[in-house]
């Protein structure tokens, strides 16, 4: 027999003169005789995948393999589907989704803050998707180790998890033998032989780390929105530095109330000032808090959280940064705190978000203005995120034009103050090559450039 062909289970009943009657169970071999059927029978298979609230998720690639060997691979747009027209009915089939690009896609201290609660037992995850998010070394096993690999990657973007994806597919129809603990779950469909007609592949998509459900899974509106409670203030002593001179400045808590977590980036123009050192003070801190990966161009990042909410006194020291001045220089005019590496945010008691400031004795604050941020990846081909701080909130336009001045693409929107972006998707860029882009809400406005490639 001709083993590509469907296997079906038929009872074979044989009965007497008596009225006795008894079955066996066999199988039957179904062959198209001498294509008496008009050829080889074929179905269509289609996949489709979101996350856990039925967002779609695209740029997802799904192979299709068949008999051992593989088939077809497509990539999921916007609708978070694909379609695999035209495959044989008979033969063994498997559907298997991947993503691993932008890992801190939705990441940031506050899904430290809910891993932290949830290992105390003070607030537990309770969906077994965001337990498969906070798994984040993927041991199966929720642990301390998951919150220091996470926030090693917060402090330092750029990397991808050490034993893990970026994204994780649960098949759609899985049921997890134990919710509280899902492990060695299905992450991918198979087939033995396919139905005339519509055959689907559905999965569930996971972002590894984010356990706040706050990723952006779809590209097709274009932007991220988020509401801001209030500010969180750190105080600095003002200072007129002269060229050539090595000096420290004390990082102290401001309006340190109510506060469960914070992350930011402290930066300097490094052809005025170096960064040369830092020291925690504040007991809560060490040196895993701290990323200096960005050091070379005047980045210093730090993240922060604890299961209950904290108060401080506004002059604590929480710590200490030293500068060797390039250049003569106002301290308040050279130091910022921003999203140019590890984004602004805080969270107070009741885990809402907060923007970053920094207070200089002499009432000037710094952070909280209009800026552009470079592009997320850069050189990029499928998608790119492109970052900006607002004052205030308000319609931003992004216009992204070629070395020559011509638009090549526009996007507008109404976004929040504080931390917000664009996402481009490569498809909707058709130049290649050296680009410009410019972000512009009301009076202000800042260009950047970006790369594209195939």
């Amino acid at each position: 027999p001709n083993t590509m062909s469907p296997i079906v289970e038929v009872a074979v009943w044989v009965g007497d003169e008596a009225g006795n009657w008894d079955y066996c169970v066999t199988t039957i071999t179904v062959q198209d005789w001498m294509g008496a059927c008009g050829g080889t029978m074929t179905a269509e298979l289609v996949g489709y995948i979101a996350d856990e609230i039925g967002e779609p998720i695209e740029l997802v690639d799904v192979d299709l393999t068949g008999n051992g060997n593989n088939m077809a691979f497509q990539t999921t747009g916007s609708s978070g589907s694909v379609s695999f027209g035209s495959v044989s009915t008979v033969g063994q089939y498997t559907v298997t989704p991947q993503k691993d690009i932008n890992p801190l896609n939705g990441v940031s201290t506050y899904d430290l803050l809910l891993i932290q609660k949830h290992l105390l037992a003070i607030k537990s995850i309770n969906s077994p998707y965001r337990l498969i998010a906070a798994d984040v070394n993927n041991n199966c096993t929720i642990s301390i180790s998951d919150i220091i690999e996470l926030r090693k990657m917060i402090l330092s973007p750029g990397g991808n998890f050490t034993n893990n994806t970026s994204w994780r597919f649960v098949e759609a129809g899985y049921a997890f033998p134990n919710p509280n603990k899902p492990c060695n779950f299905m992450e991918m469909k198979s087939f033995n032989g396919l139905q005339l007609g519509m055959n689907s592949a559905s999965f569930i998509g996971v972002k590894t780390g984010d356990v706040s459900g706050d990723a952006l899974p779809n590209s097709l509106f274009g932007v991220e929105a988020r509401n801001i409670m209030g500010n969180l203030e750190f105080g600095i002593d003002e200072k007129q530095f002269s060229s050539g001179e090595t000096f420290t400045v004390e990082v102290r808590a401001g309006n340190f109330q109510g506060i469960q977590g914070y992350q930011y980036t402290l930066s300097v123009d490094p052809e005025i000032l170096e960064i040369v050192d830092m020291q925690p003070v504040w007991t809560e801190l060490s040196g895993s808090n701290f990323g200096k990966t960005a050091l070379f161009e005047g980045s210093l990042t730090t993240s922060w959280n604890a299961s209950n909410p904290v108060s401080l006194q506004s002059n604590e020291v929480l710590y200490t940064v030293t500068f060797r001045a390039r250049h003569s220089g106002l301290l308040s005019e050279e130091l910022s705190i921003n999203s140019k590496v590890t984004r602004a945010e805080g969270y107070n008691q009741f885990e809402e978000l907060l923007d970053i400031r920094f207070r200089f004795d002499n009432g000037i604050l710094a952070g909280g203005g209009f800026e552009l941020y470079q592009n997320e990846p850069n050189p990029f081909g499928d998608l790119t995120r492109i970052g900006f701080n607002l004052p205030e909130a308000n319609e931003a336009v992004l216009t992204v034009h070629d070395v020559t001045g011509k638009v090549v693409y526009r996007m507008r929107g109404d976004f929040n103050r504080g931390y917000n972006e664009f996402v481009v998707r490569g498809v909707n860029v058709t130049v290649q090559g050296m680009l410009y882009y410019t972000i512009q809400s009301g009076e202000y406005i800042a260009t950047k450039r970006m790369t594209m490639q195939e």
